[in-house]
């Protein structure tokens, strides 16, 4: 088991935060690790003590990171709608990912409904 309840450590503020410090790794085995670099939009980015990390692989993300990108948008915007993405900080609030797009308070299941079919 493992709590993936921030982006890295230490912890980061929802809004106003950076990318440094250490990857927090936590993902689903049964669906994240055999996504490969074309199923993320960017790679995860974290700045250590010991140089810059590149998350590129579906065992490189975390709960927030990805559950951070549940939006909706009626328009392709910076990234594909509702792209995944392996573990980085993510500005809740000035990320221009989120620019004219509704956040769906972390909830991939209303962006799967809200897509068009």
């Amino acid at each position: 088991m493992a709590i993936g309840y921030t982006f890295t450590m230490p912890n980061q503020p929802y809004t106003g935060g950076d990318k440094k410090g250490t990857s927090v790794i936590a993902f689903n085995p049964f669906l994240e690790a055999g996504f490969g670099v074309s199923v993320f939009s960017s790679p995860g980015v974290v700045i250590g003590k010991n140089g810059t990390v590149y998350n590129r692989v579906g065992c490189q993300t975390n709960c927030m990171s990805c559950h951070a990108m549940a939006i909706y948008s009626q328009a392709p915007i910076n990234n594909q709608p509702g792209s995944y993405i392996p573990d980085t900080y993510v500005d809740m609030v000035k990320d221009p990912y989120f620019k004219n797009t509704l956040q769906l308070d972390f909830l991939w299941s209303i962006q799967a409904n809200l897509l068009p079919k």
